[in-house]
């Protein structure tokens, strides 16, 4: 059992699908949870899953803390889920 592990349901509000530098495909899914929205990162054979927009779906995996410079140019700080398993629901 892993201690950081997560599971979030939720309606899939973004999808992009890109190529890592190795060519690995990933994918960012944005889902709404509840009353906030939620990164899902996936690599491989998991970013290939064809969820559309307005998808409710379930990801489980871990959470990894981000950092990034704003338009602004200001640091902020955030979260997202590196997912091991997408499913529907």
């Amino acid at each position: 059992m892993d201690i950081n592990e997560i599971r979030i349901t939720g309606t899939v509000e973004n999808r992009t699908v890109y190529n890592t530098r190795t060519g690995k495909p990933m994918a960012r899914l944005l889902i709404r949870c509840w009353k906030e929205t939620m990164a899902i990162i996936a690599f491989d054979d998991l970013a290939e899953q064809s969820f559309e927009i307005g998808d409710r779906i379930e990801a489980r995996g871990f959470i990894q803390s981000t950092n990034y410079s704003g338009k602004d140019g200001v640091k902020r700080y955030g979260y997202q889920v590196v997912a091991k398993q997408l499913s529907p629901i």
